[in-house]
């Protein structure tokens, strides 16, 4: 498990991991299912038996298997949002201690069918801390050589940064054609465009962080950063790691990791861990969003996403066993807890992801997986190109 690198708001970015070297919501396929409006069903429309989803496929699980010398991402499928049947293939091989840093790598299947990475640059990455590193490729399986790094932009209107994100990224999104992208910078949400209709996120060779927030998300150009949730909306609430869905109503939530300012923790450490906790935001517009409300304490690390049936799913990394013993060792066995949007927009009661296939499940003395990403797949077809990607 990564912890924070400080308590300032350079330094709120932890997650499951440390950055290590290698050999979003959602991307529009969810999208599609979440707006689909000629179905009746509310999302999260099986909490009455407790599962939240049928026992068709949802779609593929991620995860970040943690070794003394590693970190791997591997792969697997749910029908259920809580089962994985793991594939013990690794789609991204990292090792720690190298000078090329993968910070928590997160992983979307865009509306084409490509697999994109995006992840953050550790302190001694050679090209510089804190940068948004990006990947696409057919396949999920990441090659070193093909990522992108991408600084700050220095022109007119850009404003001076050091860092580009210090955290986990949400998933990939798309409206209207455009992809877009979450990330966290000093303790407050940002979204960048990635694409448009001319240009491709692997075109990219920096981003501006734009001095003034566009009102209109039409007005945020391709390679652009804008401030979307700040310190002032949080209430103080020092903002990291971020995950977003769409509803079937059209609205976007996001699922925030926050420490609150208040916490009076002097260091990295159990008072720090214990103190983080899972937000939720909503907006209509990705303009304008509502304050940061807490659904769970003791939490960190959100993934979110729409799945086929159409359930809002959040993921996150389960400390509450941990802070009760307060016991700091134990939060290497902390699980990937979950849970699903009700009809009446509430939480239902968090399930434990299990990965059976996996010694870690069973095996105290190894590390529990960390960083759950949940995909969704459309169809069978998407699951067979995934399947041909992983021989």
């Amino acid at each position: 498990m990564r912890k924070f690198i400080a308590l300032s708001v350079v330094a709120l970015m932890a997650c499951g991991s440390d950055p290590v070297t290698g050999g979003d919501a959602a991307a529009d396929a969810m999208v599609d299912a979440a707006t689909d409006t000629s179905t009746s069903t509310d999302a999260g429309s099986d909490a009455t038996s407790g599962d939240g989803g049928s026992s068709a496929l949802l779609g593929a699980f991620i995860y970040q298997d943690v070794t003394q010398n590693t970190n791997n991402n591997r792969i697997g499928l749910t029908s259920d949002g809580k089962l994985i049947d793991a594939y013990q293939y690794d789609i991204l091989k990292a090792t720690k201690g190298g000078k090329v840093s993968y910070g928590d790598p997160t992983f979307t299947r865009l509306s084409n069918g490509r697999w994109a990475m995006t992840a953050w640059t550790g302190f001694e990455d050679t090209h510089g801390s804190n940068q948004l590193m990006y990947h696409e490729a057919a396949c999920p399986n990441v090659v070193d050589a093909d990522v992108k790094t991408l600084g700050a932009k220095t022109a007119v209107g850009c404003k001076a940064s050091k860092a580009v994100t210090g955290g986990k990224t949400s998933q990939i999104f798309e409206v209207n054609g455009s992809n877009y992208v979450f990330s966290n910078i000093n303790g407050e949400l940002y979204m960048t465009r990635l694409t448009d209709s001319t240009h491709k996120a692997t075109d990219l060779d920096a981003l501006c962080i734009k001095e003034t927030a566009p009102t209109k998300l039409a007005d945020l150009a391709w390679g652009e950063t804008m401030l979307a949730v700040s310190k002032t909306l949080a209430n103080g609430i020092l903002l990291s790691d971020s995950g977003i869905a769409r509803r079937k109503d059209g609205t976007w939530v996001l699922f925030l990791k926050g420490y609150p300012t208040t916490a009076g923790c002097t260091g990295p450490g159990l008072c720090e861990l214990c103190a983080r906790g899972i937000y939720r935001s909503t907006s209509t517009d990705l303009i304008t969003w509502t304050t940061p409300v807490k659904l769970f304490d003791k939490a960190s690390v959100p993934d979110a996403t729409t799945y086929p049936d159409g359930s809002v799913w959040v993921y996150w990394q389960d400390f509450t066993a941990t802070c009760a013993a307060q016991d700091e060792k134990l939060a290497q066995r902390a699980p990937i807890s979950g849970a699903y949007e009700l009809a009446d927009l509430t939480l239902s009661t968090r399930v434990a992801v299990s990965i059976p296939k996996e010694a870690f499940e069973t095996d105290t003395k190894l590390h529990y997986p960390t960083n759950g990403n949940p995909i969704p797949l459309p169809d069978n077809a998407a699951k067979a190109a995934l399947e041909a990607c992983l021989k």
